[in-house]
């Protein structure tokens, strides 16, 4: 396994913008309370996203952006979870 250094970079690059990525797109869309519109434009701009690192880097920058943006999702609903049980 001799990757060069730039692909390991933009790997961490990907793994962070996915991270930032799923936690905003959660948040638009638990605030977009069932208005469809929103909710394409934000799946738009998220296949966007990915389709761009997929022509810049590469499928498994995608792949890694794509997995670490649903863990920040999930995470992001876990955690209103918590504070909905917690203060409401």
């Amino acid at each position: 396994m001799n990757e060069a250094p730039i692909f390991t970079f933009s790997y961490l690059g990907a793994t962070g913008i996915g991270l930032v990525w799923g936690w905003w797109c959660f948040m638009r869309f638990s605030a977009s309370k069932g208005k469809l519109l929103n909710r394409l434009i934000i799946l738009v701009y998220t296949m966007g996203v990915i389709g761009m690192t997929y022509w810049q880097v590469g499928g498994l920058a995608s792949l890694i952006l794509l997995l670490a943006a649903c863990g920040a999702a999930f995470f992001h609903y876990m955690w209103r979870q918590y504070l909905q049980k917690k203060y409401l």
